[in-house]
């Protein structure tokens, strides 16, 4: 039998349309966004399906929406058996993490990603940024070129082996960015993200989330987590709202998480929600897992063969 471990995606990973199908086909998926309109005191439907690309790519936009899509993906994936063994998710993917483990009821899951984004968004509209993506060269040998540089920009990505994201102040990314590529980088990729995430920069950031979260409620967990803040589990114990603080502050160290599960028994990874970007970086990273995403109807078909009792 199956070992799962699900990821959840990160910001990035939106498009207009997302979760549609989902939806239209399950009903778990259809209460998953009902729960988040009467949360959020949005239309979820509308945020998802019909938001203009350029708009729903704004911070405040996109991790809400990708947060619902993985909330209503996992949500299907449960009503048929299907459960993980452990999880974790990138950057705000560790959010929906945190709900499916049991540290936060979904409904907190929604209000921490309101108040996530909402501090994100006006850390970027206040000191601006940028990041870009660097193909080819080792952490270690991008962590060096960055401090050569300047010190304006670090590797805040460890996404796989040799595929680093810095981030920085726009002219200390671009010429860290230059110095990789006379290093031998195979390419090196702005994002359209004009922001210096998971720098010190999101200090101010870091400190209204905390202040955000006084008001949930932490629970004993059900499922370990694996953190980005180190790649490990997080302890049961954790002072989550400070976890948080430190998460949007630090490095993503997605490949250590990734080995911490194959290496904790986690044989099959289920990308829930939307896109397949991890599953990309996971191939990477470990080749002998089994890798299936879970955005889609067909993918949740597939799926179901897996669960007990499934055909």
């Amino acid at each position: 039998m199956s070992t799962f471990a699900f990821v959840y995606p990160g910001q990035g990973a939106q498009r207009p349309g997302m979760g549609r199908a989902l939806y239209e086909q399950y009903a778990p998926a259809r209460e998953a966004f009902a729960l988040a309109g009467d949360v959020l005191e949005i239309d979820a439907k509308t945020l998802c399906f019909e938001t203009e690309e350029a708009v729903l790519a704004r911070t405040e936009h996109a991790q809400a929406a990708l947060f619902v899509v993985s909330m209503a993906a996992h949500w299907v994936l449960m009503s048929l058996g299907l459960a993980p063994a452990a999880v974790a998710g990138f950057s705000l993917g560790e959010c929906t993490a945190l709900c499916a483990a049991g540290f936060l009821t979904w409904e907190d899951g929604l209000r921490l990603v309101r108040a996530r984004a909402r501090a994100m968004q006006r850390a970027a509209d206040d000191r601006g940024g940028a990041m870009t993506a660097v193909l080819g060269l080792a952490w270690d040998t991008v962590e060096a070129i960055c401090r050569e540089a300047g010190g304006g920009a670090q590797p805040v990505n460890d996404n796989a082996p040799s595929q680093t994201v810095i981030a920085g102040t726009p002219d200390a990314v671009a010429a860290a960015g230059q110095r990789c590529r006379e290093a031998g980088a195979m390419k090196v990729i702005p994002l359209a993200l004009p922001a210096a995430f998971h720098t010190p920069d999101m200090a101010p950031a870091a400190e209204r989330l905390r202040a955000a979260m006084a008001g949930l409620t932490v629970h004993p967990p059900r499922l370990p987590l694996y953190t980005n803040v180190t790649g490990d589990r997080l302890p049961d114990g954790a002072d989550l709202p400070a976890h948080m603080a430190l998460q949007m502050c630090s490095p993503v160290r997605w490949q250590r998480c990734v080995l911490s599960m194959a290496a904790a028994g986690a044989d099959t990874f289920v990308e829930v929600g939307e896109g397949r970007t991890l599953l990309g970086l996971i191939k990477r990273i470990d080749r002998t897992r089994r890798l299936l995403p879970a955005a889609t109807p067909a993918d949740i078909e597939a799926l179901r063969a897996l669960a007990p009792g499934g055909a």
